[in-house]
């Protein structure tokens, strides 16, 4: 059984984590577009767009990862 003192570290705890995350997700969302970007330009070198769509694929892994974690703990968008 928790003290109300340690349930509320736990609290404080689990809300610092939690804003933590959603700073990496909105991260990884912003590099994402701006990876978009690269791919679609058509102007742009062949090496700078094919280094996008690496780094375009790379955020929708990360991204899958985390919904897939999330889900398995019970949390759904």
């Amino acid at each position: 059984m928790l003290t109300p003192l340690e349930d509320r570290v736990l609290t404080a705890q689990s809300l610092a984590a939690g804003l933590a995350a959603t700073i990496i997700v909105r991260n990884l969302i912003r590099k994402g577009e701006e990876a978009q970007i690269g791919v679609i330009d058509r102007s742009l070198p062949h090496d700078v767009r094919a280094a996008a769509m690496k780094d375009s694929r790379e955020v929708n892994d990360t991204l899958a990862l985390i919904a897939s974690v999330q889900a398995l703990s019970g949390i759904c968008a």
